[in-house]
């Protein structure tokens, strides 16, 4: 934990990873939780929660701070979000306007963002989030408004045009969207009708809220219901007098302390916002961002979540949803399952139970029926009962014990309870009795696991003679060349597995590398464009190509690239590293140290960017 923040009843812990597992988030992230003493509050419990799912609903939106997981510890719930770093400016709305650091171009800019952030959300399914204020928008470093504290919001069932972030639509919670609680908003921020009885949460509630924010940005004091005009001209004042107006008039009426007469959408705001900062600035304002790429990794974290949330059934079918994909196939005949992390109990694999036993048992009702007994051993298997596998292989293996297929079954059983010398014998027999390149592909993952290099190399290439167009086996081959220091080979072996497979993003990147090594840049860029082609958020592989570009002295192409892949994983040291290394040599040396300093919260233990920040303080930065 590296710093704690206090809230009325809940807190705010921001924390580093310490042991990774997972590259797909940053190492330092915001944990949200109940404080202890609030813990066994029902009510306030139940508002978290929802507060948890209506995040978890917005998905993945570049002016929205990101929930990336759910998790549970002592019984209690933790919501583990994007944390925005302090790095020379604050990392707040609320700080800027406390430190006077507002001139209009950022009011405008920031305006948008917020604006952008509610447009999409509302298009998730938001009704109103219900307590903009400062204090809820976040302000990285790079400028980018981001809006959190999500946990008055009321949500309503909408259709959603991107992938869904958890189901087929946001969730509808019982009750929730009729009639609000009393307490909500901030005073001074809250539109006049919230504290009323009976009032119904709607958009234009957020509109008022939003232009209390945009007005106190301008002017630097918070406006009340019923401002004019009149009184936020002067601080348009650098703006040509037809946008002062415009904006000035639309401000004003969003202060309207009757909803009837605000505008009923931001599309209004949008528009006199981004015509203003062009007239300010002198170039368009960026576009609205689209939906952010959602991997499929994206998709399991938000059915674990749901799985945290007791939300069971919902995160077992988007988590099927998320196998199905995987696989390619239309329909994944499984049963649904999901991988969780109970802590004190260790990791499981979590399933219909019930399905399972189910199941299990229509196939010893049927001795005769061995495919069915395989299925209820592959099932076992993957909820991690590994033991009653054991047990349904043995009584396979006495039905029909000059099976291969039952024999390299009970093999993968015997290598999860690492009883591999058994599973090598089981692997053997098999071979023996039915070679096939599957077989001989499973007996080199498991001698490399054991360490046997040399027979694991002679079985990948077992496996390809038996199937030439074996894509993970030419994978496998070819690691084991490149370890061998055979890069000529390595590469052929590649090359071979990207024309049985052309998705596969690892045999690019694997033949990028290689070529890399080899000194074929011109090839080993082609295969990496062709990498980050296929997976878009590849981020070892965009680090390469700008280390190719850097290579070509084309340090403008590898800025692009090196900042591509810290944004694909701010957790990656290596490409903040060299996002510095370009900033330094182009003698930007304060964007130089930002970056090093990144590299090193990463990785104290990183020399190279040590010795970056080193030249720099010796140059007096």
């Amino acid at each position: 934990m590296l710093s704690r923040y206090l809230g009325s009843w809940g807190v705010v812990y921001v924390v580093r990873e310490l042991d990774r597992e997972n590259d797909a988030r940053p190492e330092t992230l915001i944990a949200k939780a109940m404080r202890p003493q609030f813990a066994a509050d029902k009510d306030r419990m139940n508002r978290f929660e929802l507060e948890c799912n209506t995040w978890l609903s917005l998905g993945v939106y570049k002016h929205i701070a990101r929930l990336y997981f759910v998790d549970r510890f002592d019984g209690q719930v933790f919501a583990f979000g994007e944390y925005v770093r302090e790095d020379g400016l604050p990392n707040t709305l609320r700080c800027w306007l406390d430190d006077n650091l507002m001139g209009l171009e950022f009011a405008l800019r920031f305006g948008l963002h917020i604006l952008w952030a509610l447009d999409f959300a509302r298009g998730r399914g938001l009704i109103a989030h219900l307590d903009l204020k400062p204090e809820n928008v976040l302000i990285t470093p790079d400028g980018v408004a981001k809006v959190t504290d999500w946990g008055l919001s009321r949500m309503v069932p909408a259709e959603v045009k991107a992938p869904p972030a958890v189901s087929a639509s946001p969730y509808l919670y019982s009750g929730d969207a009729v009639t609000a609680a009393a307490g909500l908003g901030t005073k001074g921020y809250a539109a006049p009708e919230v504290a009323a009885p009976g009032f119904v949460p709607a958009p234009t509630a957020d509109l008022f809220s939003f232009a209390v924010m945009l007005s106190e940005m301008l002017t630097g004091q918070r406006p009340s219901a019923g401002t004019g005009a009149a009184d936020l001209l002067p601080a348009l004042s650098p703006l040509s007098a037809p946008h002062q107006a415009s904006l000035a008039g639309l401000l004003s009426a969003c202060l309207s302390a009757r909803p009837q007469d605000r505008p009923q959408s931001t599309d209004e705001l949008i528009t006199s916002l981004a015509d203003a900062f062009e007239d300010l600035v002198g170039v368009p304002a960026e576009p609205a961002p689209g939906q952010s790429f959602e991997a499929l990794s994206d998709l399991g974290q938000r059915a674990y979540a749901l799985m945290m949330l007791g939300r069971t059934a919902e995160g077992l079918a988007l988590n099927a949803e998320v196998m199905r994909r995987a696989s390619g196939e239309e329909k994944f005949d499984r049963p649904p399952m999901i991988l969780m992390d109970y802590k004190e109990r260790g990791w499981k694999l979590v399933m219909d139970e019930a399905l399972l036993d189910e199941l299990e048992t229509a196939a010893l009702a049927n001795p005769a029926d061995t495919e069915k007994l395989k299925s209820a051993i592959r099932d076992n298997q993957i909820a991690n009962r590994l033991d009653r596998a054991l047990e349904l292989c043995h009584r396979l293996l006495a039905m029909t014990p000059d099976d291969a297929a039952a024999l390299q079954l009970c093999a993968g059983v015997l290598t999860d309870l690492c009883r591999r010398d058994e599973a090598l014998d089981h692997l053997d027999r098999a071979i023996a009795i039915e070679p096939t390149s599957e077989r001989w592909l499973d007996r080199a993952e498991l001698l490399s696991k054991q360490g046997d290099m040399a027979q694991a190399l002679s079985s990948y290439e077992r496996a390809v003679a038996l199937d030439p167009k074996n894509a993970r086996a030419l994978e496998g081959q070819g690691g084991l060349l490149v370890l061998a220091g055979d890069q000529e080979h390595a590469v052929t072996a590649f090359r071979q597995a990207t024309e049985s497979d052309p998705s596969s993003a690892t045999a690019w990147y694997n033949l990028g590398t290689s070529l890399h090594a080899l000194e074929r840049g011109k090839e080993a860029r082609e295969a990496l464009l062709k990498a980050v082609e296929v997976n878009p958020e590849f981020t070892q592989a965009l680090n390469s190509l700008g280390v190719l570009a850097r290579l070509d002295n084309d340090d403008q192409a590898a800025l692009v690239f090196f900042r591509r892949a810290a944004a694909s994983d701010p957790g990656y040291a290596k490409a903040w590293f060299n996002t510095g290394n370009v900033y330094e040599i182009a003698e930007q040396f304060d964007k130089a140290r930002d970056a090093y300093e990144r590299a090193l919260n990463i990785d104290p233990g990183y020399a190279l960017a040590k010795a970056g920040l080193d030249r720099l303080a010796e140059m007096g930065w």
